[in-house]
């Protein structure tokens, strides 16, 4: 599944591309919060608020990256429900849940609506042409000033939300594009540095569509440094949580863990496991959004998810779950980050 050398995208230019110690032995749960429907409004809201009682009880906790052109979108096209999705966002924090942006592309500030025409794959471009691609090549932007922006609309929808802004704050490209050459990576990386965020988890190798193609980094080798700032903590795991326990997808996920045995064969490990899933895909069928999926499915996949996660939790011993806010990276020498 990885290069077990870690040469990821980031790998030349990172500062120190060796790993970083991690203080326990802990899991972080991320959820990209993107793709949903105002025409699906009332299941997502549903299966937010079951969210946030499987949390509250288990003590789960999750880092959910919310798509900002999305929540706009919500915002203009259903003004009158906002309030009810802003409540069960609300619900999501009080149960743990840490709200980081997260982003495609340019967006209107108002409607949300980004380009007509957005394909996956551009000729000459090796990677999936999603949030570096749209900023610098489609629109001509400087990166700095388009993250800058978004920290703006994130700013705006947690305040209306009334949540208090992480201490420390992550980011994952939309896509995972960070950019398709070693210049425009420098560049993806010193605008995350000079906009103040602490962290990233968007890291990937190879090229789009390709079967060399990887997300993230090894359990044990995904926390590195990037500048003096800036922090990789990189996925380690995917996990499909709106398929059924016998399937493909999770076949193939079962398979990742095992070609990690740092995971699982050294069980005391310090580190962090970081898990990525997608949130709209509770709302998969066939791997295409349902406007009329029955909320029973969508509450019984969530049941399941969270059993798994659970045992999962046990089995392979990890001490916390926690969130980019509360995470520890320990280099050779002073905490480079400590919980503010």
């Amino acid at each position: 599944m990885f290069d077990r050398n870690n040469r990821t995208d980031f790998k030349e230019i990172a500062l120190e591309p060796s790993p970083l110690e991690v203080a326990g032995r802990t899991l972080m749960v991320t959820v990209d919060f993107e793709g949903f429907r105002p025409s699906l409004l009332d299941s997502w809201l549903a299966a937010m608020r079951r969210w946030a009682s499987h949390s509250a009880s288990a003590g789960l906790r999750s880092c959910i990256f919310i798509a900002l052109e999305d929540v706009a979108r919500l915002r203009h096209a259903q003004p009158d429900r906002y309030d009810d999705f802003l409540e069960a966002v609300t619900m999501l924090h009080e149960s743990g849940a840490a709200f980081y942006p997260h982003n495609h592309g340019v967006f209107d500030s108002t409607t949300g609506m980004q380009a007509d025409y957005r394909p996956e794959r551009v000729s000459g471009y090796s990677k999936r042409a999603s949030f570096f691609y749209d900023v610098v090549h489609r629109h001509r932007l400087n990166v700095t000033d388009w993250v800058r922006s978004l920290l703006g609309h994130y700013q705006t929808f947690l305040t209306t939300a009334g949540i208090v802004q992480p201490t420390s704050l992550a980011f994952r490209a939309g896509g995972w594009d960070h950019g398709a050459t070693l210049n425009e990576r420098v560049q993806y990386i010193q605008a995350l540095s000079n906009a103040g965020i602490r962290y990233d988890s968007s890291v990937s190798r190879g090229d789009f569509g390709t079967r060399g193609f990887r997300v993230g980094a090894p359990f044990g080798s995904n926390v590195f440094a990037l500048t003096t700032s800036l922090i990789e903590v990189a996925p380690c795991w995917s996990v499909n949580c709106g398929t059924e326990l016998i399937s493909r997808s999770s076949l193939r996920s079962v398979s990742k863990i095992l070609a990690q045995p740092q995971v699982w064969a050294l069980r005391e490990r310090e580190g962090a496991f970081v898990i990525v899933l997608h949130f709209d895909h509770l709302f998969r069928v066939r791997g295409k959004i349902v406007d009329d999926i029955d909320n029973t499915t969508v509450v019984r996949r969530l049941d399941r998810f969270f059993r798994v996660m659970c045992s999962m939790r046990k089995l392979l011993n990890f001490s916390s779950v926690s969130t980019f806010e509360d995470l520890v990276v320990l280099p050779n020498g002073p905490p480079l980050q400590c919980r503010g």
